[in-house]
């Protein structure tokens, strides 16, 4: 007579697998450690998009025609970020926008209108019970005199006055202050 032999294969296989490093109780515990890796990791995720790239970038109502008179304040790039965070499954904010974003940035300065050459990106990312969404913008402020006081206005304003005139055939140059440039130059 033959014996029947069972080809039956699965966890309860795995499981009830005796080893001569630590039997039953190890190959389960190992078995666990490592479902619940997976597991983890197939909860965890994140993502970071670049959006795009714009030469200038605004949410405000900008007057064009002054565009001149615009002063871009190269002293520093600055960014703003509009993020939801993800406690559990429940966000703190509905949805985050690239708005939101853009005058997060360019409320950091002063008269800021637009954004020059601007950076748009998107990030996004989850662990279990923790994580955030959100977007990010970065560029140098476009800043408009008149909505700032003479004091900033100031620190802006790089511009280099030079006054020339002629001594014995010679013309010599000097450099004053704009008061003293406006002064001469209306010849009073």
């Amino acid at each position: 007579m033959m014996k029947s032999v069972s080809a039956e294969f699965g966890w309860k296989t795995i499981f009830n697998y005796q080893s001569k490093i630590g039997g039953t109780k190890k190959i389960r515990k190992q078995v666990l450690l490592i479902g619940a890796f997976f597991l983890i990791m197939s909860l965890s995720g994140s993502c970071v998009a670049r959006l795009g790239t714009f030469t200038v970038l605004s949410t405000k109502n900008i007057d064009w025609s002054r565009a001149n008179e615009y002063i871009r304040n190269s002293l520093n790039r600055r960014t703003g970020r509009d993020i939801a965070h993800i406690i559990i499954f429940i966000p703190t904010q509905w949805q985050p926008t690239i708005e939101d974003a853009v005058d997060k940035a360019i409320e950091q300065v002063t008269g800021g209108v637009a954004l020059v050459d601007a950076v748009v990106g998107f990030r996004s990312w989850y662990i279990p019970f923790y994580g955030q969404d959100g977007f990010t913008v970065e560029g140098t402020v476009l800043v408009d005199p008149i909505l700032t006081n003479n004091d900033e206005q100031a620190n802006y304003d790089n511009t280099t006055y030079y006054y020339a005139h002629v001594v014995k055939g010679e013309i010599k140059t000097e450099i004053v202050t704009k008061e003293a440039f406006n002064r001469l130059g209306s010849g009073k």
